[in-house]
Formats: structure tokens, C-alpha cells, sequence
């Protein structure tokens, strides 16, 4: 495991130890381009709730 001084400042330990079960479930990553580029703002803010109501 990386020191967190080598993190970006925008991952947390909890995102390495326990990541969100639901976000496999989501799996955004597997969403068609033009879905991921049209709720990119919505996917960085990692808004759990709001990315299971966007899953096409």
C-alpha cells in the first residue's frame, strides 16, 4: 500500500481498503461513451445515489 503522502489528494484510504460494493454494481465504467461523457461532472463528484439513478 502506497504512503499517502504518494496519493493523490483526491483518493482516500477508504477508497483503497473498502471500496463501494455499489459501484461495481454501477459499473460506470462499462456505460457507453456518450452516457459516461454526458455524466462525467456526475461521476467525479462520485455521488453513489445519484450515479444508480444515471445507470442506463
Amino acid at each position: 500500500m502506497p504512503a499517502q503522502r504518494e496519493l493523490p489528494f483526491w483518493v482516500g484510504y477508504d477508497v483503497l481498503v473498502m471500496p463501494d460494493v455499489r459501484l461495481q454494481s454501477i459499473a460506470w465504467w462499462d456505460w457507453p461513451v456518450e452516457h459516461i461523457t454526458a455524466n462525467l461532472a456526475f461521476i467525479v463528484a462520485g455521488d453513489v445515489e445519484l450515479l444508480e439513478r444515471l445507470r442506463p
